[in-house]
């Protein structure tokens, strides 16, 4: 990543105790107030930003209003704890010095010797009490040992008892004797190692196993009770993690109980030039003030910084299904932040989100940042709760011009960036790919009661790659619950793929209100472009749908009140299907769209039956190649459409910036396995 310049300051000389620090400070006689500068490096006077965070706290008992520049020198700064910032830490900035890439690492180097087995496993003893779910190789996310190792097993059905008086819940699940007969042989204290990770519709579960009984095919575990609208049935996936009998593809790797640490080398790795880091701290900076007494840390900025290395460990009790992994927290956490600021940064290899602007934040920003390789999602804004005191909610963030990319590794149902109730926000120009769920997703209110996610601008994004195939229910760009002032604009959205039903573009979900949709560009999608499930008084105008694989457009219910209205929309495809769902009613209002099933005959009954609407090509240049600019606006110039540029979305700036986003390896959209039979 490349670095921010220090600012030219004039130096001058300060009292003898401070020279060996390395402190300069410049005047800024306009203003009437200083700016000091302070320097870290590995082998200075300050070694760390905490040793710089500390200078300055003491500094300030004579300087109250004293502004800090702190520049970090090259090098790889290992933390054990989080960094964190208080009320007292704000006005400063921490930057990489000039052509510098520091690393503010949560991790700890593994020395200890490895050793070749000779079966193509590799070990190394560590403390017995160094234990880890996440370890990176070479830079590169190692894979805890699980069988699959592509996609999942099946589930043939489950049962659920209560236990403990109801306070938590027997599930006995039931699978294909094969698929889980790699556990035999495991002793009871092994398989209680064992996790089960189970993938249905929009959630995932992950639990220790309890007990196996492989004759019948049975696994079973405790906790809450399931879902009653998601519960683990027949055909939910599952993979089993952390056993070594697992331990059989390269890349995997599995820590015993002992310390033991087996590894399967991939191509290219040799045991003597091995750079293997395992994570320390969960949370790498912690910024926190007290936005409910109306102190906040104000003006806090971080600029070039590459932050690394977060873990997680799953609890005895497991994780519970959460939409969106949302009890998950961040490397970069920040509670009662103003002005605080993220720039030309880098967060990756985490174990749960990258960074989250929570209660009470507000005129904060995230830009020209890569946050990459992450156990969960990479952005949240706001929180699920409506705070009662209105100085507790987070609104007016900026997030623009970033990478989000590499997510769901340990979370897969978690989204790329999060917006719950959280007002005035801004997510423009991000590239936002390779994950298991939702691009982007604004809202947290089922149905059409209070919401606090008005007036948020999601505009010019590059989504794409999404869903993989292992969950369903997904959308591109996801809303939820009443938005008054919400606009969705300007995103390029495609390749979204779900296990089963719901790999959608633009998704409107339960509640989704006084929405604006317009200029977007939707294509190869597995469901459709776009999809309401329900909702009041949506606009969905002006867009490019194409190439839906089961259909285009979707409704789902029918209600008293106007759903929605879709005019001026361009629909391009080539498989059988246009309109899906409930349609025919007078709770939509649809004219002037544009359709062609390239070169097929169309059939827009019973959805749309307006006379304004047409049969036309609308004469992309090369649609099937991702092209959809027009060679000829006169084509739709009949139903008003308002042609707009699709390369505008995603990352701008400098073009090494817009060639990294572009470089990014994408994976391949493999099918998953076929379901198992209905009973």
């Amino acid at each position: 990543m490349p670095s921010y310049p220090t600012s030219v300051s004039v130096h001058v000389a300060k009292a003898a105790f401070f020279t060996c620090l390395l402190v300069s400070f410049s005047l800024a006689s306009l203003e009437g107030f200083a700016e000091t500068t302070l320097q870290v490096s590995p082998d200075g006077p300050l070694p760390n930003l905490l040793a710089a965070r500390d200078e300055i706290r003491k500094q300030r008992v004579t300087q109250p209003d004293e502004t800090f520049r702190v520049v970090v020198a090259a090098g790889r700064y290992e933390i054990s704890r989080p960094l964190e910032f208080g009320v007292e830490d704000g006005n400063v900035t921490y930057e990489a010095a000039t052509d510098a890439s520091p690393v503010i690492s949560g991790g700890r180097k593994i020395e200890t010797q490895w050793t070749d087995q000779g079966d193509g496993v590799w070990t190394s003893q560590l403390p017995k009490d160094w234990q880890f779910e996440q370890l990176w190789i070479n830079d590169h996310r190692a894979v805890r040992a699980r069988e699959p190792d592509d996609f999942f097993y099946y589930l043939t059905g489950s049962k659920e008892s209560p236990i403990e008086g109801g306070k938590r819940f027997q599930q006995v699940l039931s699978a294909e004797p094969e698929d889980i007969a790699s556990l035999r042989g495991l002793s009871p204290d092994q398989l209680s190692q064992v996790q089960i990770l189970a993938f249905h519709k929009w959630d995932t579960t992950r639990r220790f196993l309890d007990a196996v009984d492989l004759d019948q095919g049975q696994l079973k575990i405790t906790g809450r009770a399931m879902k009653s609208w998601n519960k683990l049935t027949r055909n939910t996936g599952f993979l089993l993690e952390n056993y070594l009998e697992a331990l059989d593809e390269p890349g995997e790797f599995f820590l015993a109980p002992s310390g033991r640490l087996h590894y399967r080398p991939r191509s290219g790795e040799t045991i003597d030039a091995i750079n293997c880091v395992s994570p320390v701290c969960e949370k790498l900076v912690v910024i926190q003030g007290d936005s409910a007494e109306g102190n906040y840390v104000e003006n806090l900025e971080f600029h070039g910084l590459k932050f690394h290395h977060s873990g997680i460990q799953t609890p005895s009790r497991g994780f519970d299904p959460a939409q969106a992994a949302s009890p998950i927290e961040a490397a970069i956490q920040i509670d009662g932040g103003k002005g605080v600021a993220f720039e030309n940064c880098e967060i990756g290899h985490t174990g749960g989100y990258g960074i989250w602007f929570r209660k009470g934040c507000r005129d904060s920003s995230l830009k020209h940042c890569w946050v990459h390789d992450l156990g969960a999602g990479g952005v949240r804004i706001g929180e699920t709760s409506i705070a009662s005191n209105p100085s507790e909610r987070t609104s007016n963030i900026i997030v623009d011009n970033n990478i989000v990319n590499d997510a769901g590794h340990m979370f897969a149902c978690a989204v790329g960036i999060w917006v719950g109730n959280s007002g005035h926000n801004q997510v423009t120009h991000n590239e936002v790919a390779d994950m298991f769920y939702t691009g982007i997703s604004v809202g947290w209110r089922w149905g059409y009661d209070e919401s606090l996610a008005n007036n948020n601008l999601i505009a010019d994004n590059h989504i794409h790659h999404l869903g993989k195939g292992w969950l369903s229910d997904m959308g591109g760009i996801y809303t939820l619950g009443p938005s008054p002032g919400t606009v969705l604009r300007g995103n390029r959205i495609h390749d979204v793929d779900s296990w089963g039903y719901g790999g959608w573009g633009l998704y409107n979900d339960e509640g989704s209100t006084d929405i604006l949709m317009e200029n977007n560009l939707v294509y190869r999608t597995k469901s459709g472009g776009y999809h309401q499930h329900y909702g009041r008084n949506n606009v969905i105008r002006n867009n490019i749908f194409a190439f839906g694989r089961e259909y285009q457009i979707r409704r789902t219910r029918v209600e008293d009140h106007l759903s929605f209205t879709y005019e001026q929309n361009i629909v391009v495809w080539d498989g059988e299907h246009l309109f899906n769902g409930k349609w025919g009613d007078d709770g939509v209002e649809i004219a002037r769209n544009q359709y062609w099933r390239m070169g097929e005959p169309v059939d827009l009954s019973p959805a749309d039956t307006s006379t304004e609407s047409i049969i036309k090509d609308p004469h992309f240049v090369a649609p099937y190649q991702d092209d959809f600019r027009l060679t000829d606006p006169a084509a739709v110039s009949q139903i008003g459409f308002q042609p707009f540029d699709t390369t505008q979305a995603g990352v701008y700036g400098d073009t090494a910036w817009i060639e990294h986003a572009q470089s990014l390896p994408m994976p391949k959209m493999l099918r998953a396995p076929e379901p198992l039979p209905q009973k």
